[in-house]
């Protein structure tokens, strides 16, 4: 609507694929590092296991 000034959806279109991106890229970093730290920790496991 014309008569709101603007708000709410002004830039919206061109970051929100940007701000998606960024988003899986940080949560595809934080499932690796999930993953590599449960690898390490079951190495440890059955290595040391007494």
């Amino acid at each position: 609507m014309k008569g709101d000034g603007g708000r709410g959806s002004e830039g919206v279109p061109a970051s929100a694929p940007d701000q998606n991106a960024r988003f899986r890229t940080t949560l595809l970093r934080v499932l690796l590092v999930q993953v590599v730290a449960l690898a390490l920790l079951w190495l440890l496991q059955s290595t040391f296991h007494g």
